[in-house]
């Protein structure tokens, strides 16, 4: 879909506040734009990290992305 750039192409472990879900049996997912959320945003994890703080871009992205893999999602359950 031309987006390689906007995902990590590895494994990398990131412990975050989706955690206690994954711990709960509650479905998760963590989405983290590496472009702003790691020492270029000073809202993320405070108070203030607020939706008007998220990359519109980065969830448009993200949202093309899971519903052009829905179908195959689907299939397989």
């Amino acid at each position: 879909m031309g987006f390689n750039r906007d995902f990590l192409n590895d494994s990398e472990k990131i412990e975050d506040d989706h955690v206690p879900y994954l711990k709960a049996g509650v479905p998760a997912v963590d989405l983290i734009d590496f472009s702003s959320a790691y020492g270029n945003n000073a809202f993320w994890h405070t108070a203030a990290d607020t939706l008007d703080k998220t990359s519109a871009r980065s969830l448009k992205v993200v949202g093309d992305v899971i519903y052009t893999a829905l179908p195959e999602i689907d299939r397989r359950q």
